[in-house]
């Protein structure tokens, strides 16, 4: 797949075609920011742009700059390949803020237009006025959180159950400040181990009263969050849990339907469209990521990475300059796969694409309006 991959929409160097330059840091033992899923929700973009347009060839090229080391090396090659190639019009990249931060000064630079999938910092982008995230913000989902605790967990004691994973961290404290902002002040912090899945002593301490709580908030791994529920239910411990969504995919909601007791979280529209079922292109999406990557789960920034590359390939299709492309994302408001699209004055988005979900009687069921 890889090779093949490799050899359909990697440009030429020196073209002076349509050329879309992605930069990204190798993570390829790392299997949450793995770049050849990037790469292949990328060429499967390329594909159904291709198919809806009735085209046999792509509007625009894609060219890999992997690399190692320091991420200021990813800038010095991509700065190097644009020296070299007039060609492109678009960058992406990289797969992590720091990267990200570097690459959207050398876009600001160069006014070329620069698509984010994976930085999580959201002052990258009002510094930089040619850089677009399209991912969900670290704000839209720390407000989410504040409304389930307050509107519908009602929570005025809660225990934030937590690890030292550093995207994690960034999450929890973003909103143990909101909390506290919102006059919510009596708020405890049990921290374990990411690596730990034995949560008994944790509980233990919970039952017994050490910590004087109302509710739960957890902020751990997927995998750590099915190890806490399971061990929750089988403790009979009756308190609400808000369960922080970044980190659930279909898979871990259609788990949950196990549960019974009051669980309260948010999901992405194309998650619960995937849950339903009833969705007949994302399911197609679904069913040719699987089969390409070779895992069954569909990972969180699938969806995304698709969706936003086939939006920039219908973008470049109407124009195919820089300048002309950042005036079509900036103009952008459309309802597509991963929710709505409209990018703010920064090049953020400007609305949530989840929604807030509770588990009641085995059962999801949105909580949209019910406040």
């Amino acid at each position: 797949m890889f090779a093949v991959l490799q050899v359909l929409i990697t440009c030429t160097p020196g073209s002076t075609e349509p050329i879309v330059l992605f930069v990204m840091k190798d993570q390829s033992d790392t299997a949450s920011l793995n770049p050849t899923r990037l790469q292949i929700a990328a060429q499967l973009a390329v594909e159904q742009h291709m198919r809806e347009t009735g085209s046999s060839r792509a509007v625009a090229r894609h060219h890999f700059l992997t690399y190692t080391g320091p991420e200021e090396n990813g800038v010095q090659r991509a700065r190097d390949f644009l020296r070299n190639n007039t060609g492109v019009v678009a960058l992406v990249g990289d797969i992590n803020s720091t990267g990200t931060r570097l690459l959207a000064s050398l876009a600001s630079e160069l006014e070329i237009p620069h698509v984010s999938f994976f930085a999580t910092d959201e002052s990258i982008f009002p510094e930089n006025p040619w850089t677009f995230s399209y991912r969900e913000r670290i704000s839209h989902e720390t407000e989410s959180l504040i409304e389930l605790v307050q509107e519908h967990a009602r929570l005025d004691r809660p225990l934030l159950i937590v690890n030292d994973l550093q995207n994690l961290v960034t999450r929890w404290e973003a909103f143990s400040t909101q909390l506290g902002e919102a006059s919510i002040h009596d708020v405890a912090v049990l921290e374990v181990p990411r690596e730990r899945f034995d949560f008994t002593e944790d509980i233990e301490r919970i039952t017994q009263g050490e910590f004087n709580t109302d509710g739960i908030v957890s902020f751990l791994t997927a995998d750590q969050t099915e190890h806490l529920l399971q061990q929750l239910a089988r403790a009979d411990l009756e308190l609400p849990v808000v369960l922080s969504g970044v980190l659930l995919d279909y898979e871990n909601l259609r788990e949950l339907s196990g549960h019974d007791f009051d669980v309260y979280t948010f999901a992405f529209e194309h998650t619960l469209g995937l849950l339903s079922g009833t969705d007949a292109y994302l399911n197609d999406f679904a069913r040719r990521y699987r089969l390409a990557t070779g895992i069954r789960r569909i990972d969180s920034l699938g969806p995304w990475i698709f969706d936003g590359m086939l939006l920039l390939h219908t973008c470049i299709e109407m124009e195919q300059t820089c300048d002309g492309l950042r005036d079509a994302l900036l103009a952008l408001d459309e309802r597509r796969m991963v929710g709505p699209i409209r990018f703010d004055s920064t090049g953020a988005l400007a609305e949530r694409t989840f929604q807030l979900v509770q588990l009641d009687n085995g059962r999801l069921r949105t909580l949209e309006g019910d406040s």
